[in-house]
């Protein structure tokens, strides 16, 4: 297992009763969050949107982000 975890590879296990894959807790974590975010209506767009807008160069700094308000 602990070999699984390490090498991020996902090894098949295969039967009479069907084929099985392998994964650590934190790959398949990432994959169920992937998924959600990918279901979530309108976020492929926004996300879209937002890579346009960093690689333009339009964003805002940490500062100016989280600066208090007055």
């Amino acid at each position: 297992m602990g070999e699984i975890i390490d090498s991020k590879r996902q090894p098949d296990s295969c039967n009479s009763k069907g084929d099985a894959a392998l994964m650590s807790r934190d790959e398949y974590e990432s994959i169920q969050e992937t998924l959600e975010l990918l279901s979530t209506p309108g976020f492929r767009e926004d996300f879209q949107i937002a890579l346009r807008e960093a690689d333009s160069g339009d964003t805002l700094s940490f500062e100016k982000v989280f600066e208090e308000k007055q």
